[in-house]
């Protein structure tokens, strides 16, 4: 795990918040009005950034229910679900975050997120570099004002409310648009990319980019060996082209294709299509914009690494591309060289796609998912594939923020503390046991029994700054509470 600035973390059971009153203690008081918030941040975003709220990734998931309700499973191999183990889940298991949320992206062995406050947040293999593997979300320096993030297999990039574009990563094909790419061209913090502004959305590929301007216009940098970057030519770019094609709404960007959505309805491709992603009923690559055979009636549009999903306005869900392990949901596992509707999903309101599975949201805070299962991506208790959607064990309405039922509050005096702070309540007259995290979830009081109320913990050399205190009743029940360490004068 790599050093730098962090969040405070809450570790989670699997059973949720119900059992767990620190829940309660640090966001349950405000849970509503937090989610009432989370909508009215999707809604008044600029039109052209869709809110994602799950992702897929090369074998694991993320689902965002809620502000500050985060979840992934499948592989955990280079920490990727961020619940600081490297255990595999087939359902969803919390991730170590508390900072509330509204936006998630997930490629290959990482995720990335918004956070409501606009700090940016990634875990998994820290991208450009081999070897470092953040298991709780690591806070990106240098960002401000972000208003969308999206994950590439090497690099990442921020937008930002001024209509500027901030890439880190892997610069190998030139995928930062610094205008310079080869072998050790990496930025480990966000760089701007020149000359580029007035954009609107933004989608990442495999090792390329495209950016959504606000007149409509596309441009792309990067990798675009099979005609990905949409100018009519398969030469790398470092640094921005013109996407040579109509005006777009939205763009998605997979492994080596990419994606438009036009204000009519329709879908535009360009790029790889040797399994059919393009969705044009053909297996040849294009080095330019052609249109698919998704001709109208469509509001969305999303890339997996070799197939596309798209909604229509009925709320149908739509696929075409690679279907290995079914990840077109449509029952099979035959190619589709043109759109076919995924089987039995209705009022779907989101839909993205990984390597090898898919996963959709519905109206009613549903979340399905299908393909290859055998990490437990798809979070269905076992880590059997799916040919067709399955309801993922995972409930993302309301009911996943409901209250637990009254419990006694835990009284912290003083907080902030300089000392030595004592916590008091009735549920710890019969002791327990406790253990003090700083804000990068780091053990800086390892497991210390109790015998009983109050509590007194005493500070010793730590730094100022936040800290987690969890406590243990003998029966088992969690508690936790902030604490902050103010400087001593």
């Amino acid at each position: 795990m790599g050093n730098g600035p962090c969040s405070i973390i809450v570790l989670r059971t699997l059973d949720q918040w119900a059992t767990i009153p620190l829940f309660r203690e640090i966001t349950m008081t405000s849970s509503r009005f937090s989610f009432l918030l989370f909508l009215v941040t999707l809604a008044h975003a600029p039109l052209a950034v869709e809110g994602q709220t799950i992702g897929a990734g090369n074998q694991h998931s993320v689902f965002l229910c809620a502000p500050g309700v985060l979840s992934a499973s499948g592989s955990d191999h280079y920490g990727q679900l961020g619940n600081n183990s490297t255990e595999d889940w087939n359902t969803a298991a919390p991730v170590a975050m508390t900072n509330e949320v509204t936006m998630v992206s997930v490629q290959q062995q990482q995720a990335i997120a918004l956070g409501a406050d606009s700090t940016v947040w990634t875990w998994g293999q820290r991208v450009g570099t081999v070897d470092v593997y953040d298991s709780i979300p690591y806070h990106v320096p240098g960002l401000a004002g972000i208003i969308q993030v999206a994950m590439g297999f090497a690099h990442a990039a921020a937008l930002r409310s001024d209509g500027t574009v901030w890439m880190w990563g892997s610069g190998l094909f030139g995928q930062l648009g610094q205008g310079v790419m080869g072998p050790g061209t990496v930025s480990l913090s966000p760089v701007q990319v020149p000359g580029l502004t007035g954009v609107t959305a933004i989608a990442t590929g495999g090792y390329h980019t495209l950016a959504l301007v606000n007149d409509g216009s596309i441009r792309a940098w990067g990798l675009n060996a099979n005609g990905q970057l949409g100018d009519v030519t398969v030469e790398n770019r470092p640094s921005p082209v013109n996407v040579v094609g109509p005006t777009a709404t939205a763009v998605a960007a997979g492994n080596n294709h990419s994606l438009l959505l036009r204000a009519n309805g329709s879908i535009w491709a360009w790029g790889a299509n040797g399994q059919g992603q393009l969705g044009d009923g053909s297996i040849v690559d294009k080095s330019g914009p052609v249109p698919s055979l998704a001709t109208s009636g469509f509001t969305s549009v999303k890339a997996g690494v070799l197939h596309s999903l798209a909604l229509k306005s009925d709320g149908t869900a739509w696929a075409w591309g690679y279907n290995l392990y079914g990840r077109l949901g449509d029952g099979t596992q035959m190619d589709r060289h043109a759109p076919v509707q995924i089987t039995g999903l209705g009022n779907v309101v989101e839909i993205t796609g990984g390597a090898g599975h898919s996963l959709a949201r519905t109206a009613d805070g549903g979340i399905w998912a299908w393909g290859n299962n055998e990490w437990g991506q798809l979070a269905i208790g076992s880590n059997t594939n799916s040919l067709v959607p399955v309801r993922v064990s995972l409930e993302c309405g309301f009911t996943a923020i409901a209250e637990p039922d009254d419990v006694p509050r835990l009284s912290v005096h003083p907080n902030p503390f300089r000392d030595e702070v004592a916590v008091r309540s009735p549920l710890l007259s019969k002791g327990g046991h406790f253990i003090l995290y700083d804000a990068c979830g780091r053990v800086v009081i390892p497991k210390t029994p109790f015998a009983r109320d109050p509590l007194l913990v005493q500070r010793g050399g730590l730094p100022a700054g936040a800290y987690i205190l969890l406590l243990v009743e003998p029966n088992g029940v969690r508690h936790a509470v902030r604490l902050m360490a103010e400087e001593r004068f």
